[in-house]
């Protein structure tokens, strides 16, 4: 029995020290984007009708490098991410 639980105790301790770990990588992991240089704008029906036009005049403008709209948007919170997730409320995200 005591041999048993020693076993039990065991694989808890090191199950523990593993997500530890894996969630140190992913805090320390390149996201490949700096993300204190995007934007998030709540999109209306107009943005939403006219969302290809209003792409590329700002990239070709060359205010924006890039363009994407989003129903999940994660922002940044504490050390995890949250998730927003808008049912028909589309966000923008500038970056």
């Amino acid at each position: 029995m005591v041999v048993s639980q020693f076993v039990i105790s065991f694989i808890l301790i090191s199950s523990t020290y593993v997500v530890y770990l894996q969630i140190g990588h992913i805090q320390e992991r390149n996201l490949g984007y700096n993300q204190n240089s995007m934007i998030m704008v709540p999109a209306s029906e107009d943005i939403q009708k006219n969302f290809v036009a209003l792409k590329d005049d700002l990239i070709t403008s060359g205010l924006a490098k890039n363009i994407n709209r989003s129903f999940l948007l994660s922002q940044r919170f504490g050390g995890g991410a949250l998730f927003q997730i808008g049912m028909g409320n589309q966000k923008i995200v500038i970056s």
